[in-house]
């Protein structure tokens, strides 16, 4: 422990261990990018559930998120499991979250109220299962080396490898729709086919990548052991903490008021599938079925690809910019700049 410790301060993590790292991050990109993405544009155009149903299901997964997080986050702080205080999650939990990834998708033969159900259920216990093993993932690096300079660049390049796994199932929705379009005859079956099929591909490359994690990862900073809170200890609970924390308050009001941004996410699919159409309405009118299907599948594919590339130059034009903006302006000021610009 001893010698891990010191060559962790000398900001010498082996390099196998650091991209077992960022492999489990584009694992995990993967699973929450179809999530993220398309569950919408699939319980409303697939599903066929109830645009209000499924509007009241997101909302009220947000507020048991808001209860689940921080609960996840106290369990790690007062647990101590012998696999490690943050590997031991990551040996159990990202096979479920696999498994749901695909439930979730799959459109089982229920009644409509029973589907309702099955989705409320499926959809739930992914969120509850995806935070149990995120939380511990992305505070592995702390555990890993107590250099922060080491563990900035960690954090950094997860992000990235993180960022490129969630971009895979848009490509693998528009290759596979384009495909099955031209083998399917029914629309139906052909956005019911894409979408399990790119879950399942996620589900299973996601979970090999995220899993391997644990076995490769150490943790060699000894964190300290929670002490019990309350009246024995004479200091506040950890909840009474953060309310009264003022930047924090103002950091987590901020993160809201500019979520905004986030709506292009889940509704690039549903403006590709609607509101464009890049071709000829009336030459499509004489199309037999399987050509229209075609036709609509190609639109599709054409522009949530141009979407998504936008974001893609976006996300990492952001991160070549970020350097330079910060010999202008610190972290502070980018910060809000760019939520206020993101928010609009």
């Amino acid at each position: 422990m001893a010698n891990n410790l010191k060559r962790a301060n000398a900001g010498a993590i082996p390099t196998r261990e650091k991209i077992s790292y960022y492999t489990g991050g584009f694992g995990q990109g993967m699973m929450y990018g179809i999530m993220s993405s398309f569950i919408l544009d699939f319980y409303i155009n697939v599903a066929k559930l109830s645009a209000v149903f499924v509007l009241l299901l997101m909302l009220l997964a947000r507020v048991w998120d808001a209860v689940n997080d921080p609960m996840m986050g106290m369990i790690m702080d007062r647990a101590h499991p012998k696999k490690g205080k943050m590997r031991a999650y990551l040996f159990y939990v990202p096979l479920p979250v696999a498994l749901f990834t695909v439930l979730m998708f799959w459109v089982p033969d229920l009644s409509q109220n029973m589907l309702m159900v099955y989705a409320a259920i499926t959809y739930t216990l992914w969120g509850m299962l995806y935070t149990t093993a995120d939380i511990p993932y992305w505070s592995l690096p702390n555990a890993m080396t107590p250099n922060e300079s080491e563990r900035g660049r960690i954090l950094s390049l997860s992000r990235i490898t993180n960022g490129i796994g969630s971009a895979i199932p848009s490509v693998l929705i528009m290759v596979l729709g384009s495909f099955l379009a031209r083998v399917l005859k029914d629309p139906t079956q052909v956005d019911q086919m894409k979408f399990v099929v790119s879950a399942a591909v996620c589900a299973a490359m996601g979970f090999v990548c995220y899993f391997q994690t644990p076995f490769n990862v150490k943790e060699r900073v000894p964190l300290p052991k929670k002490q019990k809170e309350g009246k024995k200890s004479g200091k506040p609970a950890s909840l009474v903490l953060m309310a009264t924390c003022k930047p924090l308050m103002l950091t987590i009001l901020m993160g809201i008021l500019s979520g905004g941004r986030y709506m292009f996410q889940a509704a690039a699919p549903h403006v590709a599938r609607y509101a464009f159409f890049l071709g000829d309405f009336d030459q499509m009118m004489g199309m037999n079925t399987a050509d229209k299907i075609q036709a609509l599948q190609d639109s599709y594919t054409k522009v949530y690809g141009v979407m998504q590339a936008a974001v893609v130059v976006g996300m990492f034009g952001a991160m070549l910019l970020t350097p330079i903006l910060y010999k202008r302006f610190n972290y502070k000021q980018l910060l809000i700049g760019s939520c206020a610009v993101g928010g609009l």
